[in-house]
């Protein structure tokens, strides 16, 4: 949201899974969220029994590259940007 536009523009992205009965182990210097303490990946059909926290951070970049050539919020975003911003 800037001081040109009326209504904010968003870029939605989202990451099925469940969520564990409790936090499980502590953060890592990658995780960018607490919700990373209790969060369970779904990649199709595969729930992921570890915690965004209890993967090694190859774990997380696997996952992360699948979930993110599907709907990628930040090719979205930079998209608006040039067709927006003259960029």
């Amino acid at each position: 949201m800037d001081s040109e536009l009326k209504n904010p523009v968003t870029f939605p992205h989202k990451i099925c899974g469940e969520i564990s009965e409790k936090p499980r182990r502590e953060m890592k210097e990658w995780n960018w969220s607490k919700i990373h303490l209790i969060f369970k990946p779904r990649v199709g059909d595969r729930i992921y029994e570890k915690t965004f926290a209890q993967m090694e951070k190859e774990e997380w970049e696997e996952i992360k590259a699948i979930i993110y050539s599907r709907e990628n919020c930040y090719e979205k975003f930079v998209k608006w940007l040039k067709e927006n911003r003259n960029l």
